[in-house]
């Protein structure tokens, strides 16, 4: 298991602060009236990221079956140190649990923070997976 330093876990502290403080004014946001204002941060996150990419399942070659992506990445930042979130995906495309994790020179993809419900899914559901 990889051991990450002070700094390192730092910096997916950081991505994970912006993201809790960007889901608390979504849940304000949807009890007002006026929804421009929800919408922009909306538009906001969605620039914030650098990437956002689904996969699908194994299948049989030959059977037609529309695939449905099963997983999803939400790549924040990248380089060294990158940041990303991923998580599983409902049979309707929506996010039902989020990780985030860290990359750097040298360090696989290391989970950080991870949940089934919390921020971080609510964060993901800004996205409408089915549509990638």
């Amino acid at each position: 298991m990889t051991t990450l330093t002070t700094e390192q876990t730092a910096e997916a502290a950081a991505h994970y602060g912006k993201i809790k403080r960007q889901v608390r004014v979504l849940k304000y946001l949807e009890t007002r009236q006026d929804s421009n204002w929800r919408e922009d941060l909306i538009l906001r996150i969605h620039a914030g990221a650098l990437s956002v990419r689904v996969r699908d399942d194994w299948y049989t070659p030959g059977e037609y079956e529309e695939n449905v992506p099963l997983d999803y990445e939400i790549l924040l930042s990248w380089g060294g140190p990158a940041v990303r979130i991923v998580g599983k995906l409902d049979r309707y495309g929506e996010p039902e649990s989020a990780v985030l994790e860290f990359q750097d020179w040298g360090i696989p993809w290391t989970p950080i923070f991870g949940y089934e419900d919390g921020p971080l899914v609510d964060y993901a559901r800004c996205w409408h997976f089915a549509e990638c």
